[in-house]
């Protein structure tokens, strides 16, 4: 039984895009914090809504929420968005987090919590449940 070489290199070509990501998601911040007027934010406010996905036309939209990516998503819609789409895609990194720590999956436990951290941390009033929840990714988990 032969491997198929295009599904390894596939695989690996995603393997490396996605591992891209996180800078990428670092120049388009930067992109986004330097103007100061609201219309040239736009551009990387868009580019960072496609920055989580590889274009695999399987991959579960939640992955792109469970990543730091998502959360960066969410921080620039609060500061350009509506409030209502703004409560509406921090509910579903929420929802994101929440599935990720309920799974029977032990090695997403910890960027879940440390994602959960900073949902939380970035509501008004939930301070001291971020500290709880960052410093729950040092005990052990089940």
């Amino acid at each position: 039984m032969q491997p198929n070489v295009y599904t390894r290199t596939q695989e690996s070509f995603n393997d490396y895009i996605l591992s891209t990501h996180p800078r990428l998601a670092g120049i388009v911040l930067f992109y986004f914090s330097t103007p100061h007027d609201p219309v040239r934010k736009e551009v990387p406010m868009n580019e960072m809504k496609y920055l989580g996905t590889s274009g695999d036309e399987n991959e579960n939209e939640n992955d792109f929420k469970e990543t730091h990516i998502g959360m960066l998503n969410a921080n620039m819609l609060r500061i350009m968005g509506l409030t209502c789409e703004y409560q509406k895609y921090l509910h579903e990194i929420f929802e994101a987090c929440i599935n990720g720590l309920t799974d029977h999956r032990f090695f997403n436990d910890r960027p879940a919590l440390r994602l959960l951290d900073k949902v939380l941390s970035s509501l008004e009033g939930l301070e001291v449940d971020a500290r709880i929840a960052i410093s729950a990714q040092f005990s052990v988990l089940d």
